[in-house]
C-alpha cells in the first residue's frame, strides 16, 4: 500500500517529521511517498486525486480550501526580511507604513499567486500599497535578492532557521493576522491508510498542547550571566549569549531580569526535573 502525501520544503510545520514517524510506527506496512511541490500545486493534486494528503498554509483568498479538510498544526508570523546591512536592520519592529515605502522583492504571481494574496492581506489595512520593483521564480531566489539589498520581502519565523544570518526579519506592527500550516485532505471518507495519517497528525496535536501546559507551570532554570538571569524552559536549544554558550542542550534559554536575590547562587534542587531552580518568590 502506498500513501501519497505533499508538501512544500518552506512551509512545513515542525510535526512533519513527528507526525511521520508516529505513522510509520503504527502502519508499518504503509509505504509514504512524499512529494515536494509548491503550495498551489498540492492543492490541485489533492482536488484531483493524485495525492492523499498534504502539508500546506492556508492562504487568505476566497474558496482557499474548498472541498479539503483542513487540521491546523501551528502558526507562522508574517516577518519582513531585510539584508543584515540594511537600514532598518538594527531594529527589532517596523510600522506597516514604513515597511509599505521600501522596495519589495517578491514572488512571480503567475507561478505563486498566494504569495501575493499574503502581501495584499498584510498591507491591507493602511493606504500606501508595497511597490514589487524584483520578481524571483523560488524562495532561494528571494533571500538573495534581499540578502544583495535588491529590497525587502514579506517573509515568515521560519525564514531565521533556514537562511540563519543572511537576512534579519523584523516585527510588523500592527501585528498582521497569522499564516496556519496543517495538514489538508480530499473532503468525504479517506482510504483507512489516510485516516490513520490524518489521526496520528490529530494525536500529535493534543500532545504538543500537552506538553507547552506542563511547560508552562514549571520555572525549570536560573543561570546567571553577569548583569542577566536566564530561565531555562523547555524546547528549542539554548542559543549563545553574547560570547557566553549556555550548555543546557535541549533546553530554551529566554531573558529574565529580576533582583539581586535572583542573580544570587542556586539555592534548591527539584528532583522532579532533575535540574536547579530558585524559590518562587525570588522569581516574581
Amino acid at each position: 500500500i502506498e500513501l501519497h502525501v505533499g508538501y512544500c520544503s518552506y512551509a512545513i510545520d515542525p510535526l512533519f517529521h513527528r507526525i511521520l514517524r508516529t505513522y510509520q510506527g503504527v502502519m508499518p506496512n504503509v509505504r509514504v511517498k512524499l512529494h515536494d511541490r509548491k503550495v498551489e500545486e498540492n492543492v490541485d493534486a489533492l482536488l484531483e486525486g493524485r495525492l492523499h494528503l498534504a502539508f500546506i498554509f492556508h492562504a487568505p483568498k476566497p474558496g482557499a480550501l474548498r472541498g479539503l479538510r483542513f487540521l491546523p498544526l501551528s502558526h507562522e508570523h508574517h516577518r519582513l526580511a531585510v539584508s543584515p546591512k540594511h537600514r532598518l536592520a538594527r531594529r527589532r519592529v517596523v510600522p506597516l507604513e514604513e515597511a509599505a515605502c521600501e522596495p519589495f522583492v517578491g514572488l512571480v504571481p503567475q507561478e505563486f499567486p498566494d504569495y501575493h494574496y499574503f502581501i495584499d492581506a498584510v498591507f491591507a489595512s493602511i493606504k500606501t500599497k508595497p511597490q514589487i520593483v524584483e520578481e524571483r521564480d523560488s524562495v532561494d531566489g528571494i533571500i538573495a535578492a534581499v540578502e544583495a539589498g535588491s529590497g525587502v520581502a514579506l517573509a515568515a519565523d521560519r525564514f531565521a532557521y533556514v537562511f540563519g544570518r543572511r537576512i534579519k526579519l523584523l516585527r510588523l506592527i500592527p501585528e498582521p493576522k497569522t499564516i496556519d500550516i496543517g495538514l489538508a485532505a480530499p473532503k468525504g471518507p479517506l482510504s483507512p491508510a489516510a485516516e490513520t495519517f490524518w489521526q496520528c497528525a490529530n494525536k500529535r496535536i493534543q500532545s504538543k498542547k500537552t506538553d507547552s501546559d506542563c511547560d508552562r507551570e514549571r520555572c525549570l532554570l536560573i543561570v546567571s550571566l553577569s548583569d542577566q538571569t536566564l530561565i531555562a524552559h523547555r524546547g528549542q536549544a539554548p542559543p549563545v549569549i553574547g560570547r557566553t554558550a549556555v550548555a543546557v542542550v535541549g533546553w530554551r534559554i529566554v531573558p529574565y531580569f529580576s533582583s539581586a536575590q535572583a542573580r544570587s547562587r542556586l539555592i534548591s534542587r527539584t528532583p522532579a526535573c532533575d535540574v536547579f531552580v530558585k524559590d518562587s518568590q525570588d522569581l516574581g
